[in-house]
Order: C-alpha cells, then sequence, then structure tokens
C-alpha cells in the first residue's frame, strides 16, 4: 500500500507575508519560509501598494524556490489598510494555525516545527509564542527579547492582564490557532495596527504558551512599520491604541486589571504629549479620568496638551541617532 506523504499528516500551517517597500530584506524573508524543517505549509505574499522592487523580488524568489509549497501573491495598487488587507487573504486560508510574517522577518528553520508541536500539547492555547532576535539595521547589534542570561521569567498562560499593563511578548514570534481567529472576529479593521489588540481580546478568553525557542529574526531600522508608533505630530497607532484601551476598560473584570489599564493609559498618554500627538492625548487624558487617576498626575500631560507644547524634538534627536 502506497504510503501517504508525511507532509499530509501533519497540520497545515499559513503564512501570510505582507510586503511594504521592503526589497532589501524580502528575499531573505521568503527563502525562510522555504528552509522550515516542517513540511506542510502554504504561503501567501501580500505586495501591499510597494513603489520600489519588491513585488519583482517576490516574483524572482518564488519561482527559484522549490515546489513543495504552495504559494499566492496578491499585489494592491494602492497600499490598504493592514487589518483590512490582511483579513481579505486571510480568508483564502486553509490553515489549522497561521504566521503573519513580515517582508522585514525572518523565521529560524525550526519555527514552525517547534511551535506547532506544542499548539498540538497544548489545544485550548489561541497561540504560542518564541524568543526573538532582535537586529538593529544601523548598528547590526543583535540582543534577544528575552535576555536569557539573565534567568528571566517568560510570563505564559493567562496573561491577559500582563498584556494590558505592559509589552511581555514579541507580536512577530506568535503561531495563532485559525479557528480561534475567526471565532474572535479577525483583525479589527478600524484599526491601523492589529497586534495589542488582538493579543488582548484572544487573551481574555485562552491562554497562551511559550516555546523556549528562538523562533524570529526581526530587524528594527527608524521607517519600520513598528517605529511609527509614537511618529512625532502624526502617529497614525496612537489613536488606534486609544481605541484598544477604550476595548479592555469594557473587558475588565476586576479592580486588578484596571490598574493595569491605568498603568498602560499613563504610560500611552505620556508619550502622546512628548510625541506631540495633542489630540489623542487629550483622549487619554479623558480615559485616565473615568479610570480615577488623580488629576495631580494629569496635570503636567494636560497642560503641554492645552498649550501644544511641542517635546516630539527630543524623538526625531532619537530617530536621527538610528541614521548616524
Amino acid at each position: 500500500m502506497e504510503q501517504e506523504p508525511v507532509s499530509q499528516k501533519l497540520p497545515l500551517v499559513s503564512i501570510i507575508c505582507t510586503v511594504f517597500n521592503q526589497e532589501k530584506t524580502v528575499e531573505a524573508s521568503l527563502r525562510s519560509v522555504f528552509n522550515q524543517s516542517y513540511p506542510s505549509i502554504e504561503l501567501f505574499v501580500i505586495d501591499n501598494g510597494s513603489s520600489d522592487s519588491s513585488i519583482h523580488v517576490c516574483q524572482k524568489v518564488l519561482e527559484e524556490c522549490p515546489s513543495t509549497i504552495s504559494f499566492s501573491i496578491i499585489s494592491y495598487s494602492n497600499t490598504e489598510n493592514y487589518c483590512y488587507s490582511f483579513n481579505n487573504v486571510f480568508r483564502k486560508t486553509k490553515g489549522l494555525y497561521f504566521i503573519d510574517l513580515s517582508g522585514d522577518d525572518m523565521l529560524f528553520p525550526q519555527h514552525v516545527e517547534v511551535s506547532v508541536k506544542k499548539l498540538l500539547e497544548k489545544p485550548n492555547a489561541w497561540a504560542v509564542f518564541s524568543n526573538v532576535e532582535l537586529v538593529n539595521q544601523v548598528t547590526k547589534q543583535t540582543k534577544l527579547f528575552y535576555d536569557c542570561t539573565l534567568n528571566s521569567i517568560v510570563l505564559e498562560g493567562d496573561i491577559y492582564q500582563s498584556l494590558v499593563k505592559g509589552n511581555p511578548i514579541s507580536s512577530v514570534s506568535l503561531v495563532i490557532s485559525s479557528e480561534k481567529f475567526r471565532q474572535e472576529g479577525f483583525y479589527d479593521e478600524s484599526l491601523n495596527y492589529e497586534d495589542f489588540d488582538l493579543m488582548v481580546r484572544m487573551s481574555r478568553k485562552y491562554p497562551l504558551f511559550y516555546t523556549g525557542e528562538i523562533g524570529v529574526k526581526k530587524n528594527i531600522h527608524p521607517f519600520s512599520f513598528s517605529s511609527q508608533q509614537y511618529q512625532a505630530r502624526q502617529s497614525k497607532m496612537l489613536p488606534s491604541t486609544y481605541q484598544v484601551c477604550r476595548k479592555i476598560l469594557a473587558m475588565n473584570r476586576n479592580e486588578e486589571e484596571q490598574e493595569a489599564l491605568k498603568v498602560r493609559v499613563m504610560y500611552e498618554l505620556k508619550m502622546a504629549a512628548f510625541s506631540a500627538n495633542f489630540k489623542v492625548a487629550k483622549d487619554l487624558i479623558g480615559l485616565a479620568e473615568e479610570l480615577g487617576i488623580p488629576s495631580l498626575q494629569l496635570l503636567g500631560y494636560r497642560l503641554i496638551s492645552q498649550i501644544q507644547w511641542d517635546l516630539s524634538l527630543v524623538i526625531e534627536w532619537k530617530q536621527r541617532l538610528w541614521k548616524s
């Protein structure tokens, strides 16, 4: 009797790689998918309105790589909202699990295999995550998201409260349950970025587990999408952060979670005020008042926002340091 190929016995993993003007990095990103030790993968590449040669690089790599992985390219002539473009392509996927991959980042060869094994061990998990190697593209210095030399404890399981308070995981390493993602309504297309919202929504209902491996190499540079979070005077992401904080207020169940939200709101308020994003700073002050944060703690930020004292040069100076 002819044996069924091993890849057909394994859960299918859908990898959606979104590319925007990443002609210098996307080749390595795509090749890292084809170099996975795990054989049961389908790949979707989204070119989200790139003005450089990203689409041609993608086509070249996909033509050269072995045909063991099915792939599709979806190209937008104009740049679409990230959550909208991702959701559209996700609806075409067939995988039991999926990875949201940036054209800036690379997967280490064992990432999918190790993650699937962990997910099969933890069927109630909404996702698993790994350690991440962070590469500064200016200095070429590298460090790990979790510093193993410090014997740091990595939070896992029910980490909703920790996610509300800070950023205990790197979302680029997530391998996510497709079924639970569908049940929770996909990415919220009213937002300009996806990971904070998804992580708190999913972690409200399901646990999250750590693989213990270094799974992803993340390139950090001053013009990456994530670096625009606190862009001076015109952040498109801070208003989305405010929206997510309001969602959290509705999801919270106890005083400890409210205290975690207070910490988050005060941090985002500080960053909004100092980056001269005054409108969202005022919105965050309103939310802080709803949470019962004392007026004295808000006084300085209220003054900065009212007189529109532009302190964003500090942030711009830090960005210039990246280029030097």
